[in-house]
């Protein structure tokens, strides 16, 4: 995971199809808890919709729009995408969700 912190965007970028549409891509994970803001194509699995209600990256619909992406990111971002992924996606945190309560 070391190689991440070279990177500024994490890439999630898959063709409109039903076995994206319930994709849950391990990745997504792994790109926040290194910090990198995740550019993900729509309606990949939940995780399009959690990228835009979070400001986790942003959603790309074209190509056109990756010309006009911020690439500034602050340490403090990075760390609070890193914290969300530990608080959101790591399985010692949702570990209770799995045992049904």
């Amino acid at each position: 995971m070391a190689y991440y912190r070279l990177c500024d965007y994490g890439l999630l970028l898959r063709e409109k199809s039903i076995t994206n549409k319930v994709a849950s891509p391990v990745k997504f994970a792994e790109y926040l808890y290194a910090g990198l803001r995740v550019l993900i194509s729509p309606e990949i699995g939940d995780y399009s919709e959690m990228v835009s209600y979070y400001n986790l990256g942003h959603v790309v619909n074209s190509a056109k729009e990756l010309t006009s992406l911020e690439l500034n990111w602050s340490s403090e971002q990075e760390r609070g995408l890193h914290r969300f992924a530990l608080d959101n996606l790591s399985f010692e945190n949702r570990v209770d969700d799995f045992k049904g309560r």
